[in-house]
C-alpha cells in the first residue's frame, strides 16, 4: 500500500506515540582523577525533564568521552531522582549499570546508551550520568578522541507520549 494511502483515522488503536518534548544537557566540564573500581563518578552531565503525563516515557540518549590509563571494563549508569527525592537507577539498569564497554590502557573511547525510561510522574525528573570501571586508574572524562577541545558528552531527554 502507498504511504499516501495510509490515513490516521484508518490505524488500529495504540498505533503512534507523540514526541512531546527534547531536552538537551548543556556541556558538562571536563573531569580527570583516580578512581577505585567500582566507585561512581559524577560525570556532571545532567538535564531535566518534566513529563507533561504519568504515563508518558522517556528516552534517553546518552555519550560520555573518555580515557583511562589501565585496561579494563569501562560502565555508565544513568541515574534519576524524581521532584528532588533519592537517585534510583534509571529502568533497565542491572549492577554493573547501562553500558559496558573494555579498553586497552590509554584508548579513547565513546560510550553511548539509549534506553527508555518509565519515571510514571509528572514532577521534574532529573537524569544524571555515572561512570566506574573494573580496575583502579586514573582518568579523563569529556575530551574528545584527540585529547582536543571540543566535549563530546551529551545528554538527550524525549518524552513520548501515549
Amino acid at each position: 500500500m502507498p504511504v499516501s494511502k495510509i490515513l490516521s483515522d484508518s490505524l488500529t488503536a495504540g498505533v503512534g506515540g507523540k514526541t512531546l518534548q527534547m531536552i538537551r544537557a548543556a556541556a558538562a566540564a571536563r573531569v580527570a582523577g583516580s578512581v577505585t573500581a567500582y566507585t561512581l563518578i559524577d560525570t556532571g552531565v545532567t538535564a531535566s525533564i518534566t513529563p507533561s503525563s504519568s504515563s508518558s516515557r522517556i528516552l534517553i540518549l546518552s555519550q560520555i568521552n573518555m580515557n583511562a590509563a589501565t585496561a579494563t571494563y569501562h560502565f555508565s549508569l544513568i541515574k534519576r531522582s524524581i521532584g528532588g527525592g533519592t537517585e534510583a537507577a534509571v529502568t533497565g539498569a542491572n549492577q554493573y549499570g547501562n553500558t559496558f564497554i573494555y579498553k586497552a590502557g590509554g584508548e579513547w573511547l565513546t560510550m553511548s546508551t539509549m534506553v527508555i525510561d518509565e519515571p510514571a510522574t509528572t514532577s521534574a525528573v532529573a537524569y544524571k550520568i555515572y561512570w566506574t570501571t573494573h580496575n583502579n586508574t586514573t582518568y579523563n572524562i569529556g575530551y574528545n578522541a584527540s585529547g582536543g577541545g571540543d566535549n563530546g558528552n551529551s545528554l538527550i531527554l524525549i518524552e513520548l507520549g501515549p
